[in-house]
């Protein structure tokens, strides 16, 4: 029953009540309106508190007593729906958090989980198909991306160290490439993604501006917070330096390395379990000196120095970003990137393969100038072939359609966005056994 449902029949029941002909006195009449809307508004609060997958406060705060419970001892099932091993218990207290309260006030486009009945998905496609979906409310409220034709899997943290186990996954581009890159190897260390709308308690990965002493204080102790692993040794090294705005030729270098080794992973075949390793790493892509050479500059970096190390890349994830779409606003950027296909296409073998990741949706001016740029390059990419397709931008793009907003600025996500780009990543890297897929 709906709250306008419940004030409406309150209304009416007081209106008539207070208009029967009792024997007795005004004042018991009155008491006896009072008591019926009483108990009607005793059971639309029941009847709220209990349908299904609808968020509310009272059941909210359910679910949290349930979780500090568990850890004081009193287990829950892991089948439970407030259980589900990639959160830290302090992400269930996000009901006071300003930015749930303000997607809050703008989700009512957000359907319930439960509406969405379709199969879970297997390996995602991993070639051009587009990723269509809407934004769904689980059962505690939380927001969550859903493709039409199936349900995304929920990789666990162990999960995704077995699929990733032996591996080297690179990142290249922007800022927002970024957040997705420290979004993952926080995952991958902590086993619990970080705060999805953020923890008064903790700076978050996924904004440099919550760190207070600026840039390094973000590269250097956002580093370490990597680097707290469980039940393995984790290592990140950050090659990193960043200007003033003013400083525009070569004002930022980032080149992130994460490494976490002896954790257990099932050989494939019904092996024994081995302590294994696995790579994550980050190059950013900025006016270095120009965008076309930054962007080969990191090509080059992942097909020729990292097989010399040791450490070949497995798969590539890589996009020019919205700096480079600003800056190349009134010009042709085919020729650049054709030849940054072209160099991964060409690579000798073995060489890893290759996600084109197209620019995300903005709250800027200039969308509809990015969403030309994502379909030029999409084209091109498709046109000189070898390269598959990460598609975050159909993530964002529905949220904003949606009247979801996950911006802490005109371009950059609150961590709960990030985390949707590495599940639908982890759904097109690992199969259903969680064995690596390539």
């Amino acid at each position: 029953m709906s709250s306008a449902a419940c004030v409406r029949q309150i209304t009416g029941c007081f209106r008539v009540a207070a208009t029967w002909r009792f024997p007795q006195p005004p004042l018991l009449r009155t008491c006896w309106a009072v008591l019926a809307a009483l108990c009607l508004a005793t059971s639309c609060w029941a009847l709220a508190g209990t349908a299904p997958d609808t968020w509310n406060p009272r059941r909210h705060r359910k679910a949290a007593e349930g979780l500090r419970k568990t850890d004081s001892g009193s287990r829950l099932s892991d089948s439970s729906p407030f259980i589900d091993g990639r959160h830290a218990e302090q992400d269930y207290s996000f009901s006071g958090s300003e930015w749930y309260q303000k997607l809050v006030s703008e989700g009512a486009r957000a359907m319930p989980l439960s509406s969405h009945t379709a199969p879970t998905c297997g390996l995602l496609p991993r070639d051009w198909e587009p990723v269509h979906g809407s934004w769904y409310r689980d059962v505690l409220g939380h927001f969550q991306f859903e493709p039409h034709q199936c349900r995304l899997r929920r990789l666990t943290g162990q999960q995704a160290r077995q699929c990733l186990a032996h591996r080297h996954i690179v990142f290249i581009g922007d800022s927002i490439t970024r957040y997705q890159y420290t979004s993952l190897v926080d995952f991958l260390g902590k086993k619990k993604f970080m705060a999805r709308y953020g923890h008064a308690k903790v700076q978050s990965l996924a904004c440099e501006k919550e760190w207070l002493g600026g840039w390094d204080d973000f590269f250097v102790n956002g580093s370490l917070a990597i680097q707290q692993a469980v039940g393995a040794h984790a290592t990140e090294t950050c090659d990193c330096f960043h200007r003033p705005a003013a400083e525009v030729h070569n004002r930022s270098r980032e080149i992130r390395e994460f490494t976490l080794s002896g954790f257990d992973a099932d050989v494939p075949h019904g092996g024994r379990a081995q302590s294994a390793t696995l790579r994550v790493s980050y190059y950013q892509v900025l006016d270095n000196p120009t965008f076309a050479d930054a962007g080969i500059n990191a090509i080059n970096k992942v097909l020729k120095e990292l097989p010399e190390r040791q450490i070949p890349a497995d798969v590539v994830i890589m996009n020019m970003g919205i700096w480079f779409y600003n800056q190349n606003a009134a010009n042709d950027p085919e020729p650049i990137f054709r030849s940054i296909f072209r160099a991964a296409r060409d690579a000798p073998d073995p060489k890893p393969t290759f996600f084109w990741k197209p620019t995300t949706a903005t709250i800027n001016p200039g969308e509809v100038h990015y969403s030309g740029l994502n379909q030029h390059s999409l084209r091109m990419c498709q046109e000189e072939g070898g390269w598959k397709l990460h598609d975050v931008h159909a993530v964002s793009q529905s949220a904003k359609d949606q009247g979801l907003s996950f911006y802490w600025d005109s371009f950059h996500f609150i961590a709960a966005m990030y985390e949707q780009f590495n599940d639908l990543l982890l759904n097109t890297l690992c199969k259903v056994d969680h064995q690596f897929a390539y």
